[in-house]
């Protein structure tokens, strides 16, 4: 009995001290963490040192002032910002390295900005002391900006923009891209467009004209406040449909598609839309020569052919002559009194002798000096094809 009590306690002992052991384990596993993650922004720091600096050296400002002119940025608040830490700057760079540069712990760090592709790397940096760093860089060759952004905003409020008392208060502004589709007190236009000057330096815009109703809109102070009127005949007053549509036959202006508004429309809706009158220009009528019939026997180095020419224009047509060609040489020509519209002549020729003995394409060409003017000139030749074998 004694030894069962002995053993008893001896477990509960052995229990007490496990209990206190398991209690301990989260504290030193968080010990090691802490010291951990102490000793990693120790290296960080030290690693970062390289780049960290509490003033930008001049070689940073000479190197800044000369890409400026190179960009043709203008000085403006949004650069000002940028230096005085009053708004974040964003630089996009790229990076000639010197033929041969091996890769080091300066190089290591530089990766966490972007990638190097060859000698050359792309990144993006809005530290200007780290940027100050890799500027003085032993192994760099040249960097340039590509492009630089700020988030720099105009003092005013959207109310100061847009206050007005009478309608020349306001005037239209534009975007980087498309028309001027937007209106502000004309007090800040030249704040306006030194801004958007710089935030749109980089842009790159389709080409094209902007044609949606709001660009041809009008400025206007409406209870005390600028806003864009569109007036509904601006199609008629603002565009030039008419010089479009002049260019158009007038047999095809119900197919006519004009993008206007961001609609399509057709010349004549839009000429009974503004109500104006259009008189066609009387029609040019010209005569329309083309082979009606052509029939050709080829036998040896002679030939045989009966031939039917037509006019089918909307005129009688001048004296013509008919070209017959083997090859590239001249064979015959033959002369042809004016054919009235609508009428055709007929002739038929027979052993007619071709200057080639392997001839491989007969031509019959109408007016082949083009000295009548017709309605389609794309039907006046036709070519026999023949095979050596």
């Amino acid at each position: 009995m004694k030894y069962q009590s002995q053993t008893q306690l001896e477990r509960e002992k052995m229990n007490k001290c496990g209990n206190i052991l398991i209690k301990k384990i989260p504290l030193v596993l968080l010990i090691l963490i802490i010291v951990s993650v102490l000793i990693l922004l120790v290296y960080i720091n030290k690693n970062l040192e390289i780049f960290k600096d509490k003033e930008l050296s001049p070689e940073f400002f000479t190197w800044f002032d000369q890409s400026k002119i190179e960009l043709n940025l203008e000085e403006g608040p949004y650069i000002d910002c940028i230096f005085n830490e009053t708004c974040n700057g964003t630089f996009y760079l790229e990076i000639k390295f010197k033929e041969g540069f091996e890769q080091n712990n300066e190089v290591e760090i530089l990766k966490e900005y972007g990638e190097i592709n060859d000698s050359r790397m792309k990144l993006k940096i809005n530290d200007l002391y780290l940027l100050d760093k890799v500027i003085s860089l032993d192994f760099i060759d040249e960097i340039k900006i590509i492009s630089l952004n700020s988030d720099y905003s105009m003092t005013y409020t959207s109310e100061d923009l847009e206050y007005c008392d009478i309608d020349k208060d306001c005037v239209k502004i534009r975007g980087c891209c498309g028309c001027e589709d937007e209106v502000i007190n004309k007090k800040y236009l030249e704040e306006w467009n030194s801004l958007r000057n710089f935030n749109c330096k980089f842009d790159g815009c389709s080409k094209g004209i902007d044609q949606r109703a709001i660009c041809y809109a009008d400025a206007k102070c409406v209870n005390s406040s600028c806003e864009l009127i569109i007036d509904p005949n601006w199609i008629c007053e603002e565009t030039d449909f008419e010089n479009i549509c002049n260019d158009i036959s007038f047999d095809k202006w119900d197919e006519s598609k004009i993008y206007l508004g961001e609609e399509m429309h057709t010349c004549t809706e839009l000429y009974d839309f503004c109500d104006l009158e259009y008189e066609p220009e009387e029609e040019i009528k010209l005569p329309d020569l083309y082979f009606q019939d052509l029939a050709l026997v080829k036998k040896g180095r002679y030939i045989n052919f009966n031939i039917s020419i037509k006019n089918s224009g909307l005129a009688d047509s001048e004296n013509f002559s008919l070209t017959i060609m083997d090859n590239e040489n001249l064979t015959k020509e033959m002369d042809f009194d004016g054919i009235k519209k609508g009428l055709n002549v007929s002739v038929r020729l027979e052993n007619l002798r071709l200057i080639n003995v392997n001839v491989t394409n007969i031509s019959f060409i109408i007016d082949k000096a083009n000295k009548i003017d017709e309605s389609n000139e794309k039907n006046n030749i036709k070519i026999f094809e023949f095979n050596l074998d």
